[in-house]
């Protein structure tokens, strides 16, 4: 992953001696830096402004942020091409024409980061939030690119005269995370977290984070194309009925 490297700003409207002390500085840092670092380094020094990019992964997405105070919305520019993510834009300068700064630290001007994604993400669902001078773009990933890390929930079967009846424990999953089929009289369940993220360290766990998956044999006396399935507070409940032919009934003597 390539991330060309920030720089807090520091060109200043000082005296002249103040700014040639200064770029003497910037270019002697910039001899001091690895060579796979300058690049970055270069980029501020001569075209100015080089926002701060994180980048961050979960099991689901690729998330950017960036820092644009001072922007407006219909000035970033985002693109992603080839596994590359660009943000661009232009931050105006805020004073009337003519006025003289008599020291500013604010960059104005173009810019333009790039960032290489390390996994492969689903353009069509990428998505763009700016507030409070930050920007974040939320790229989901593909679902092959997803981790198929699994645990196995707990279950439980009962039976009555009609039909079956399947629970399975999934805390954390709602309906939307839902994957149920059948297919060669095998019932397949797979269900992903819905988990919001909580801020801060964390110091004790027994929970594990990984989606669940379980596969059941289903009887042949199953009338699969009646399945019921119904989720509430992380427990699913299915509803397996038989079919009429097995079901008991009573046999009348004449």
């Amino acid at each position: 992953m390539s991330i060309i490297r920030y720089q807090s700003p520091e060109t200043v409207a000082w005296t002249g001696l103040d700014r040639w002390n200064n770029l003497r500085d910037e270019l002697d840092s910039l001899f001091d830096m690895p060579f796979w670092s300058n690049f970055g380094r270069q980029s501020q020094l001569f075209s100015g402004w080089s926002p701060a990019l994180d980048l961050y992964q979960n099991n689901d997405n690729m998330i950017a942020r960036v820092e644009l105070p001072g922007m407006r919305k219909e000035d970033i520019e985002i693109s992603l091409q080839d596994g590359t993510l660009t943000i661009g834009g232009e931050r105006k300068s805020e004073g009337a024409e003519g006025d003289k700064a008599e020291r500013t630290e604010r960059y104005v001007g173009k810019f333009r980061r790039s960032v290489s994604l390390p996994t492969q993400v689903d353009a069509s669902k990428v998505t763009a939030t700016y507030r409070d001078g930050i920007l974040t773009v939320t790229l989901p990933k593909a679902e092959e690119a997803k981790p198929k890390h699994f645990i196995t929930p707990v279950a439980s079967v009962t039976e009555d005269g009609d039909a079956y009846q399947l629970k399975v424990e999934m805390p954390g999953v709602n309906k939307e995370g839902l994957e149920i089929s059948v297919e060669n009289n095998e019932l397949s369940i797979i269900g992903r977290r819905a988990l919001p993220p909580i801020d801060g360290t964390i110091i004790h766990r027994e929970s594990r984070p990984e989606n669940f998956q379980r596969v059941f044999e289903l009887d042949p006396s199953i009338d699969t194309g009646k399945i019921a399935a119904h989720m509430d507070q992380g427990i699913l409940t299915l509803t397996l009925p038989k079919a009429d032919q097995v079901k008991p009934r009573k046999i009348t003597v004449s």
